[in-house]
């Protein structure tokens, strides 16, 4: 097995506190990290009754604490579902923006959301607002067909929103929520005026307010680039997706965006939902922010501070408070919505009103309704490989899989010889027919990932192939170790040709060289205050953020900015559960895990690589870095030991270990 794909991560997203404010201004707070949300996971109740939301303001931030789950009946049309997680985000009650009433190109934005994947912002029904980023098959949005409405539309359930994990909270929305808008007393009118204006929906991480499609005078909003009017006169938005208007008719905000385009009435059951916005609505949710981090405010990660150029986002004499829409305070989160199409009464059915990519429906994701999903591995550490961007971008949709592969209920070692080893994407197994025989019932996902590859295409072997390797990544990690094949002490993956892809994802400290090197000099992420005495601080608990690090390929561009974020001092995504750092020890004295001194596993009695693999795996050190194997050391020396003899480049060569 790859050594360093044997320890995993705990996946959640988190918040970053500011300083206090100094002077006048609005009431002072003194900054605190959102608590680290719950570890334990579960997959949510399909008719909604899992959803739990809580929205508080104090001082200067506004604190949501939600769990990912909807109000409302979900459906499945991608490999991913709702997730149950407690998670918290902060946002600034009192926003600041950047810019004029006239600017409305994206260049004059503050925040660029064309390529950030996640949450950008909370709705009051508990999901996720994603940006029109759909993660890096498609790129920065750069237009409609960039977006991942164009690229996903295809699998937003009834209710207009999927799931892109099957570990984290992820349930999110890029379109407008036709369940959530129909129970805030949107009225049905898509595409046309409505008279009314559309209700908020949600809160952005800037701290400006979310409405629905219809702007002032109930004009189905859209930007004036699309219009042709003249922002800051015309009712349309800026190509951000947002709309400036500073006299007190919508909310006492000078500025708002709004999640643009069609949607059904809140209570269709076709899936994919229907009618689905296409390029005259883009962006469909914000693609740029406008606002930052005041002082005193407690921000998520990827809101700046602000600058001397921010000035106040809301009028005179201003109060923020916990919003109450068609009489029901958000407070303690709203009923549960019975009146969307329950998860058993909806109809899988094409839609006429899109503009997809593909209007093929992925039908291998959907379950029987309304049993509920099997719940997520227990395995204690979900791999990091599984979140490539906290929480992470939406999955692509998978092309319809062969007919071969979902109809068997055994590994297909033929199947996964031709579509796997042949492309060069990952290595043989060892004995593929003998690992299938000895793991009657342990190889579900691998299995399962077999089924989603599309017989020649390279994108699909590209994103399952990892996950039905023998080492496998992702979901399918906590399939392994897979029970031995054969009496051979010789495991598979270290006869693999594939080489490790660098030692330092296996370090057991974070390399602050190599993080200056790899985000700071590139301009990616900030430093640290004082890296070494962080890490010092943190002698346990920076797990992820070591991961991250040992993910990103020398000088790589597109891998810098996907693990940086992650390892930076304030993590994103997957790594903002290790949020906050313990301080920074003014000791110079490097953590023990720094110490340079030889392992006391090394020894004159040698032994092969190979071997060492064998009594690594046998002695169950996967994600036990403590454990104290019979040789009289732990799992982990004996990790830097089998680094140090060169075995991850040379599985026949000999290591010296006292045993």
């Amino acid at each position: 097995m790859m050594l360093q794909q044997l320890l995993a991560l705990l996946l959640a997203p988190g918040a970053l506190a500011q300083p206090p404010p100094p002077g006048p201004g609005p009431p002072p707070q003194q900054g605190t990290p959102s608590p680290a949300p719950a570890a334990a996971t579960s997959i949510c109740a399909r008719d909604g009754s899992d959803y739990s939301y809580q929205e508080t303001v104090s001082g200067n931030t506004r604190t949501i604490v939600f769990n990912g789950c909807p109000n409302h009946p979900w459906y499945q049309l991608n490999p991913n579902y709702p997730i149950r997680q407690s998670t918290t985000y902060n946002v600034p009650a009192y926003p600041k923006f950047v810019g004029t009433s006239t600017s409305s190109s994206t260049g004059s934005a503050n925040i660029d959301l064309s390529a950030m994947g996640g949450g950008v912002g909370v709705l009051f029904n508990g999901a996720l607002l994603f940006s029109p980023y759909g993660g890096p098959n498609y790129g920065t949005v750069t237009s409609f067909t960039k977006s991942a409405t164009y690229a996903e539309g295809n699998t937003f359930d009834q209710c207009g929103c999927h799931g892109s994990s099957t570990t984290a909270v992820s349930y999110h929305c890029h379109v407008p929520p036709p369940c959530l808008l129909k129970q805030l007393g949107q009225a049905a009118s898509s595409g046309t005026t409505s008279g009314a204006h559309s209700p908020q929906v949600g809160w952005a991480t800037d701290g400006f307010p979310v409405y629905g499609p219809h702007g002032p005078g109930g004009v189905m909003m859209q930007t004036c680039t699309v219009t042709g009017g003249t922002y800051g006169t015309d009712v349309c938005t800026d190509d951000c997706g947002g709309y400036y208007r500073n006299d007190g008719s919508i909310d006492q905000y000078v500025y708002r965006y709004y999640m643009q385009g069609t949607y059904n009435d809140g209570t269709c059951c076709n899936n994919p939902g229907c009618p689905s916005p296409g390029a005259a609505y883009h962006p469909h949710t914000p693609v740029c922010y406008r606002g930052c981090c005041p002082t005193g405010a407690s921000c998520q990660s990827g809101i700046p501070s602000c600058g001397n150029t921010a000035v106040d986002g809301y009028r005179t004499g201003f109060t923020p408070a916990v919003p109450t829409i068609n009489q029901l305070s958000v407070g303690s989160g709203l009923p549960q919505n019975t009146g969307g199409c329950a998860c058993g009464s909806t109809t899988t059915a094409s839609c006429s009103d899109q503009a997809w990519a593909s209007s093929t429906i992925n039908t291998l994701a959907q379950q029987t309704c309304p049993s509920p999903l099997p719940s997520p591995s227990p395995s204690p550490s979900p791999s990091p490989l599984q979140s490539p961007t906290p929480p992470s971008p939406s999955i692509a949709p998978s092309p319809t899989p062969s007919p071969v592969s979902s109809a068997t209920t055994s590994f297909d070692c033929a199947r996964y010889t031709a579509q796997c080893v042949d492309t060069s994407v990952t290595p043989q197994y060892a004995d593929c027919a003998a690992t299938v025989a000895a793991n009657p019932s342990g190889m579900t996902c691998r299995i399962e990932h077999l089924g989603r590859i599309t017989d020649g295409d390279s994108a699909t072997q590209t994103q399952h192939c990892p996950h039905a390797q023998e080492t496998a990544t992702g979901p399918c990690a906590s399939e392994n170790p897979l029970a031995s094949s054969s009496p051979s002490p010789t495991p598979a993956p270290l006869q693999s040709p594939t080489p490790l892809p660098s030692p330092v994802s296996s370090t057991p400290s974070f390399d602050c060289a190599r993080y200056t090197a790899q985000c700071v000099d590139t301009s990616v992420t900030p430093q640290y205050a004082d890296c070494a005495a962080t890490v010092a601080a943190n002698p346990s608990g920076m797990t992820c953020r070591i991961e991250h690090l040992g993910l990103i390929t020398d000088g790589d561009s597109a891998s810098q900015t996907q693990h940086c974020p992650h390892a930076q001092e304030t993590a994103t995504g997957p790594c903002a559960s290790e949020n906050p750092l313990a301080s920074a020890v003014t000791s110079p004295t490097p953590s023990p895990l720094q110490s340079p001194a030889p392992s006391p596993l090394l020894s004159p009695s040698p032994m092969l690589c190979s071997e060492a693999a064998t009594y690594y795996m046998e002695s169950k050190c996967c994600g036990q870095p403590a454990k104290m194997l019979s040789s009289g050391v732990t799992c982990l020396a004996h990790r830097r030991a089998y680094q140090s003899s060169n075995c991850c480049s040379n599985p026949a060569g000999q290591f010296a270990v006292s045993r």
